[in-house]
C-alpha cells in the first residue's frame, strides 16, 4: 500500500481505497491479527454506545478464523473486547 494511502487512512476501516478489490483488515479475520498489534476494541459494556478502547493485543481469544462482530482479544492492560479497527503504524 502506498504511504500516501496509509497516511490518508489513519485506521484500516477501509483497508485500501474502496473499489480496488483487496481484502480489508477490519478485525473480523483472525489471520489479520497478532500479539503486539495496536487495535481499537469495543468492550461488552460499551456495545450500545460503540465506545472504542485502544490498546496492544496480548492474546487472541476467538478460536474461529472469522467472526462477524470482530475477533475477541485481550489487550496488554487486561481489557477484553472485539476488534473494530486495526491501527496502522506510521513508517518512521
Amino acid at each position: 500500500m502506498p504511504i500516501a494511502v496509509c497516511r490518508a487512512l489513519c485506521f484500516v476501516g477501509a483497508g485500501v481505497r474502496p473499489g480496488i478489490g483487496a481484502k480489508t483488515m477490519d478485525g473480523k479475520n483472525r489471520r489479520d491479527l497478532s500479539p503486539g498489534m495496536t487495535v481499537e476494541v469495543v468492550q461488552k459494556a460499551d456495545q450500545r454506545t460503540g465506545r472504542l478502547t485502544r490498546g496492544i493485543v496480548k492474546d487472541i481469544l476467538t478460536r474461529s478464523a472469522v467472526h462477524p462482530h470482530g475477533i475477541k482479544v485481550r489487550l496488554a492492560d487486561g481489557t477484553v473486547g472485539r476488534v473494530k479497527r486495526i491501527v496502522l503504524q506510521e513508517p518512521e
